[in-house]
């Protein structure tokens, strides 16, 4: 009598009810990356608090976070730093407590308002206010993340540097593992992307460093992963976790540079154009589902379990978000149009040198073009378009905080980069070269004399002496 294994119900579902199945282990999925968040949060509730709130008490005193928005390396607002947000998240972990947990982590209390949060992180360790100001819309797990950092490292100094080496170490993986897998023209593409939008700026802030941190190691993970169905659900997981670490800055990091990658399996070179389409469109659907269901559930469940109406406040800012007024935020400023919202993001690249590159790649695609490369350039192509969608769909919040939301565009630049690369025939250009080359030393060998045979032979004909 055969025994009935588990292995064989998991491969009867898969192939009699491949739907059912796959549903089933999205939600088995999503139930435990909630348990894993809630018990993520839990825990650095209960990492001793004396030692935390001390390393933040040292980060105030030694001046760590003096201003909301200060310069890195160069004094330009391209370069602003963000530890506005990073001061908020540092007083979120020091108001955290484990004697009110559920608040705590539902309501994410903190000392102050919305302005000055260096002066509210000072007010926060003076004890001369009372946490009551609420942030309960996003998950906050950068606020959990931090408190065990602070645990491991000490003040916010120290934890700058150890994300800084982290997202450095990730970085220079990624791209040695993509020349590694002879990926050499995205490697390539996205270091420069990465330099002209800046990502060294984001890696010494807790705020900004969470998309770009999710991103990097998704796009690594998808080096490994080669079914269709195992991406799908890596980037379902990759969208639930930006909705819990990231706080609205470029989500879309998260889903672009992995589909970035993606296409560059080379599988995808022999698949048909409407096949690789179906593929990014099926892939950012996952991906969106994760973000979305995560994001919503944070509401659901705050409401639930504090009886604050986290819903109603949620809904209230997302249509706020999405729409066209900024009056309230940008003195001045009354409404705005979407191409607003993406003209500011992308007057913050440098505009100027990027489609200066971009018409050099284009003049060589003239003279060699490759219409072999048109399938996977109209890919590369699509997916730049990310970022714009973004900008479009979440206008209000991405025009207002366009000084960091416009590194997002590193997906449209490495997108433009590489769609130029593919319909530009290489082959035919080292084959021009070489025959330069080949012709060039033929002319010097017939007139440029380097052996000097020929002026040899000249000067003996017309020589009058004979041998003895």
């Amino acid at each position: 009598m055969r025994i009935f294994r588990h292995s064989d119900i998991r491969t009867f579902g898969a192939s009699e009810h491949p739907s059912v199945y796959t549903i089933v282990q999205y939600l088995v999925t999503f139930c435990l990356l909630i348990t894993s968040y809630l018990l993520f949060a839990f825990s650095s509730l209960y990492l001793p608090e004396s030692r935390i709130k001390h390393a933040i008490e040292k980060s105030v005193v030694m001046g760590d976070i003096k201003t909301d928005y200060p310069r890195a390396i160069v004094n330009k607002e391209v370069c602003r730093m963000d530890q506005y947000s990073d001061a908020l998240i540092l007083n979120q972990a020091y108001c955290a407590s484990k004697d009110k947990p559920i608040r705590s982590i539902m309501l994410v209390p903190s000392v102050g308002g919305i302005d000055n949060m260096a002066e509210w992180l000072e007010a926060a360790t003076s004890g001369v206010s009372e946490p009551i100001h609420t942030y309960p819309r996003y998950w906050h797990g950068s606020t959990y993340l931090s408190r065990w950092i602070l645990f491991l490292c000490g003040r916010y100094a120290n934890l700058q540097l150890f994300i800084f080496y982290v997202l450095s170490i990730s970085i220079f993986a990624l791209l040695l593992l993509l020349i590694k897998k002879k990926n050499v023209r995205l490697t390539i593409c996205l270091f420069i992307s990465m330099l002209l939008l800046k990502t060294y700026v984001s890696m010494f802030s807790i705020h900004l460093s969470q998309s770009l941190f999710i991103a990097i190691i998704t796009a690594i993970a998808a080096l490994f992963i080669k079914s269709k169905h195992n991406r799908r659900l890596l980037l379902f997981v990759a969208g639930s976790l930006t909705a819990f670490l990231d706080l609205m800055t470029t989500p879309m990091l998260t889903l672009g540079i992995p589909l970035l990658v993606m296409l560059a399996d080379e599988k995808n070179q022999g698949n048909s154009f409407w096949s690789i389409i179906k593929g990014i469109i099926v892939i950012s659907i996952f991906w969106g589902l994760g973000y979305a269901s995560t994001w919503i559930f944070k509401w659901i469940l705050a409401t639930w379990l504090t009886g604050t109406n986290v819903i109603a406040d949620a809904i209230s800012i997302s249509k706020y978000r999405i729409n066209g007024d900024v009056s309230g935020e940008i003195a001045g400023a009354s409404s705005i149009t979407v191409w607003d919202s993406v003209y500011a993001n992308l007057s913050k690249s440098p505009l100027a040198l990027i489609m200066a590159l971009f018409l050099s790649l284009s003049i060589i695609a003239c003279f060699a073009f490759n219409k072999k490369g048109i399938k996977m350039a109209l890919a590369y192509l699509i997916v730049s378009l990310l970022p714009i969608m973004w900008y479009v769909a979440i206008s209000n919040q991405t025009y207002v905080h366009c000084w960091f939301t416009y590194r997002a565009l590193i997906i449209t630049v490495t997108g433009i980069f590489m769609t130029l690369t593919y319909i530009i025939d290489w082959q035919r250009l080292k084959n021009i070269a070489q025959d330069k080359l080949t012709n060039g030393y033929s002319d010097v060998q017939m007139n440029g004399c380097p052996d000097g045979r020929k002026n040899r032979k000249s000067v003996t004909s017309k020589s009058p002496l004979k041998r003895g």
